[in-house]
This record gives C-alpha cells, sequence and structure tokens, in this order.
C-alpha cells in the first residue's frame, strides 16, 4: 500500500508540475511575441524544474532537522518564547 501511495503521490505531483509549466508557457508567450508556444514551454519546464530542486534542497536542510531555525527565531523574536521557558 506504501508503494502505491508513494506512486500516486509523485504522479500528483508531476501533473502539478507540468500544469505549472504549461500555465507558465502560455503567459510567456503572450508576453513575448517572437517566441512559440513549444520553445516557451520548454523554458518554463526548466524554470519549473530548476525551482522544484531548489525548495526540494532547501526542505531538506540540516538546520530544520537539528532544530536550530527553531532557537534562533527564538533569540531574534523575544515575543516568540514560550511560557514554560
Amino acid at each position: 500500500m506504501s508503494a502505491v501511495y508513494t506512486l500516486i503521490q509523485f504522479l500528483v505531483r508531476l501533473a502539478v508540475g507540468i500544469a505549472l509549466a504549461a500555465l507558465l508557457a502560455l503567459l510567456l508567450t503572450l508576453v513575448r511575441e517572437d517566441t512559440t508556444f513549444v520553445e516557451s514551454l520548454t523554458a518554463s519546464a526548466y524554470v519549473v524544474g530548476c525551482l522544484a530542486l531548489l525548495l526540494a534542497v532547501a526542505g531538506h536542510s540540516p538546520g530544520a532537522r537539528v532544530g536550530t531555525i527553531r532557537s534562533l527565531a527564538r533569540e531574534l523574536l523575544p515575543a516568540a518564547r514560550s511560557e514554560d521557558e
């Protein structure tokens, strides 16, 4: 069951990425009159793919796993401290 869930989750993310790239390509084609939709789709697919890779790396940063981001926020924002400290 876990493999099926993972496959469905991957396919949904892939579909969202393709839809976002197609929407961006449509907007890019409307703004730039010297390119075709296929050229715009290629460029927007690269942009969406690069952003997805950057966000994936940022989501798995070591600081987020260790908890240093929360302690840094507590130092910078005194109002963010909890009652038990």
